[in-house]
C-alpha cells in the first residue's frame, strides 16, 4: 500500500509543476501562487499537506484544535517571539503569505495524525477562518449532517463579510466505517 503522506507530497510537487508551467508560459500568470491543504484519511489515520493559510480543525470530545500552522509573515514573527499569538489575526499585513504554491518547488508541511469515530475535519480556506472565531465554527460543526455543517460554515463566514473566497470541507469518521 502506497504512503499516504508520500502521495500527497507527489500531488503537491506536480501542482507546483503545474503552476511552474503556467507562470512561465504567460506574463499575465508570473506572478500566479495560490495556497493548499488536501488530507487523505482512512479509519485510523489521516495525512494531513498545506502550503499558506489554508488550514485543517479537528472536533473531538468538544474542542476545536487547529491542526496546522500558517505560513504567513504574522506566524513567522509570532513563532519568532516578535507578536504575541493573540495579535497575529489583527496585524495589517496578517495575510501575508511566507511561503505559497507559486511554481518554485515549494515542499508542503505534512503531519499525520490519528482519529476516532464520532470526530470531525475541517480543510478550509482562510476565508473561513478570517471570517469566524473557533466558536463560530464550532457552532456551525454541531450540525449532524457534514454536509449541512459545510452549508453553515459557508453561511456565517458570508453573514460575516468573510474577506476571500470560502471554501470548506468536514470529513467525519462515522462509527460505521470504523467497523
Amino acid at each position: 500500500a502506497a504512503d499516504p503522506a508520500a502521495e500527497l507530497e507527489r500531488a503537491f510537487a506536480a501542482a507546483d509543476a503545474a503552476l511552474h508551467s503556467g507562470r512561465s508560459a504567460s506574463a499575465e500568470l508570473a506572478t500566479m501562487a495560490t495556497t493548499l491543504i488536501a488530507a487523505v484519511a482512512d479509519t485510523a489515520t489521516v495525512a494531513l499537506a498545506h502550503v499558506g493559510d489554508s488550514r485543517a480543525y479537528r472536533l473531538a470530545g468538544g474542542a476545536l484544535e487547529q491542526l496546522t500552522r500558517d505560513h504567513t509573515v504574522a506566524q513567522q514573527m509570532v513563532d519568532d517571539g516578535v507578536l504575541k499569538p493573540e495579535q497575529r489575526d489583527r496585524v495589517p499585513f496578517a495575510n501575508v503569505l511566507a511561503r505559497a504554491m507559486d511554481g518554485g518547488g515549494r515542499v508542503p508541511e505534512v503531519s499525520r495524525l490519528e482519529w476516532a469515530p464520532g470526530e470531525r475535519l475541517v480543510l478550509c480556506s482562510d476565508g473561513l477562518n478570517a471570517a469566524l472565531t473557533g466558536e463560530g465554527i464550532m457552532a456551525a460543526l454541531e450540525a449532524a449532517d457534514p454536509a449541512i455543517a459545510v452549508e453553515r460554515l459557508i453561511e456565517a463566514a458570508n453573514r460575516a463579510d468573510g474577506p476571500d473566497n470560502i471554501t470548506v470541507i468536514v470529513l467525519e469518521l462515522s462509527e460505521a466505517s470504523a467497523d
